[in-house]
């Protein structure tokens, strides 16, 4: 007990060379939310994608379906990975869905876009505006469990390079 009241008293401040640093990342408690900013556009985007047209960036959606919906859910994100890999083509070089070790009805969409113009591209798509409404009635309310978005920058250029240590 001494030693966890140490450890919670104690504060450790620890500088990172530049190449070592966390790559960008952002959080959003809602997908609504996440969407939105992307439709909007350059002007509204993270400060941190000023290269909007072009920057690789990741995501990462946590979804929690209602059990007895979890296999309309599955046959709802094979249909819309299947059409998102045809219509965006070179746009989303990953787009994978995986459900959680520790409960079977939440999963975790994992993509990766060459661009936010890409993944914007795919927010606006009629085939999304239907996935969305489909959701509506699979996914559990929002206020039992939120569909969290992290964003996040892949340190890869639109070609597939890696920048250089430090970023570019």
């Amino acid at each position: 007990q001494d030693l966890n009241r140490s450890l919670d008293s104690l504060s450790l401040s620890v500088s990172l060379p530049h190449s070592m640093a966390p790559a960008p990342m952002q959080n959003f408690d809602e997908l609504s939310e996440f969407m939105a900013v992307f439709q909007a556009g350059p002007e509204k985007a993270p400060a941190w994608l000023m290269d909007f047209d072009t920057k690789a960036i990741g995501i990462t959606v946590k979804f929690q379906v209602k059990p007895e919906k979890r296999d309309d859910f599955v046959q709802c994100m094979k249909r819309h990975q299947k059409t998102t890999v045809a219509e965006e083509k070179d746009g989303v070089p990953h787009f994978k869905l995986h459900t959680s070790p520790f409960n079977d009805c939440i999963f975790y969409l994992v993509e990766e876009w060459a661009s936010a113009k890409a993944l914007k591209k795919h927010f606006d798509a009629e085939y999304m505006s239907l996935l969305v409404g489909e959701l509506k009635d699979i996914l559990v309310p929002s206020s039992e469990s939120q569909t969290y978005v992290s964003l996040y920058d892949l340190g890869f250029d639109y070609n597939g390079r890696a920048f250089a240590l430090g970023g570019r």
